[in-house]
């Protein structure tokens, strides 16, 4: 074959050709898509056929590189005519059977596709992989892999846009004994089994943050939603109810107990903590700074100690005269104040649990 027949043949084909784009539809579960953000694609393209690549030249030993530098031997050789394959006819049936002369042929691929969470969806979305499509002639780019991912839900489990949800039956003695009963909560990697929570309120939903979908547009994990079912016979309704008020009660008699022993042990410090206040009220010279700074600490660590028990200072100095929770002894008509400001603090008041203790004896602004 001459230089110029040979030239003749590869009219139409020595451009680059670009690969043709793939579209595939793959089906994948909501687990692989949010868990693990990754999908396993199975499909087919076309890719640079082999046997033309390998072929070589009995007669120049050239070889016949892609379809992107077919000149790779001597275009005088009487065997290739420079082509590289001994009687080589470019893209034509009689010289390769495995492409049909087209120079592609058809491949099984797979592939795993990492995805990002702001371009996931619960239900269905696009991704694109570039590069992935079937493979160009001449040197041409290879086309782009796009999938639409329709995302299988488990069936255990309600979709609600990113986040999910389930209907849990706990047995009504896990309300009296929840360490000692274990339920199972659907997830997407399956059931997970944990004791029940202590202090559980029938009608509150429990929730495992973070443990749900996406939604397109939105890279923050969805949560899962567990509407609790109290289930059993009634006389395990029955039995769980008055166990229940039964501890209700028990809390309520401990805590009035303690209540009414912090009030006493209270009363009976704080005259000791008055005492305290008024020596430091007297001492007035320089050379009482070092006793009063002492007796100021002292008083403020015993006030610290209260104040871990619920009982509390009344701000009352320069407020506003609340009869609710200050008691009036005496009157200021010389402090240039409005009416009703208190002007001095004569004895301390407390409150305990927000509720007032003991008011304080105050003067206030006529």
């Amino acid at each position: 074959m001459s230089e110029i027949a040979f030239n003749e043949c590869l009219k139409g084909h020595a451009q680059p050709v670009p690969g043709k784009d793939v579209r595939i539809t793959k089906a994948a579960s909501l687990r692989s898509v949010a868990e693990h953000n990754l999908i396993r694609v199975d499909y087919r393209r076309r890719v640079r056929c082999q046997s033309c690549v390998k072929a070589i030249c009995r007669v120049c030993r050239a070889p016949y590189l892609s379809q992107s530098a077919p000149m790779a031997g001597d275009p005088s050789c009487e065997g290739c005519g420079g082509t590289g394959v001994q009687g080589f006819m470019p893209y034509s049936e009689e010289h390769c059977l495995s492409c049909d002369g087209q120079g592609l042929v058809e491949k099984r691929e797979r592939i795993r596709v990492a995805l990002k969470p702001r371009f996931i969806d619960t239900t269905k979305f696009p991704v694109k992989v570039q590069g992935q499509g079937s493979e160009g002639l001449n040197g041409g780019e290879a086309g782009d892999l796009y999938i639409e991912v329709e995302v299988e839900h488990p069936p255990h489990l309600k979709v609600e846009g990113k986040h999910l949800s389930a209907v849990v039956e706990v047995p009504y003695l896990a309300m009296v004994f929840p360490a000692e009963v274990e339920v199972a909560y659907p997830t997407l990697k399956g059931h997970e089994h944990y004791p029940f929570i202590e202090g559980y309120t029938p009608g509150r939903p429990l929730y495992f943050r973070g443990r749900g979908g996406y939604v397109r547009g939105d890279a923050k994990r969805g949560d899962i939603r567990y509407d609790i079912e109290l289930v059993g016979s009634d006389l395990e309704k029955q039995a769980a109810e008055k166990i229940q008020a039964l501890e209700a009660d028990r809390e309520k008699e401990v805590r009035q107990a303690r209540d009414e022993t912090i009030k006493a042990l209270t009363t009976d410090l704080l005259p000791a903590i008055d005492g305290l206040e008024k020596a430091v009220s007297s001492m007035t010279g320089p050379e009482d700074a070092a006793h009063r700074q002492g007796l100021e600490m002292i008083i403020q660590m015993q006030r610290d100690a209260l104040a871990q028990h619920g009982v509390e200072v009344i701000q009352a100095e320069r407020q506003r005269f609340d009869p609710e929770r200050h008691e009036a002894v005496g009157i200021d008509h010389s402090t240039g104040l409005g009416k009703g400001i208190v002007t001095e603090v004569l004895q301390t008041g407390y409150t305990y649990a927000g509720r007032l203790l003991r008011p304080p004896l105050v003067k206030v602004s006529g």
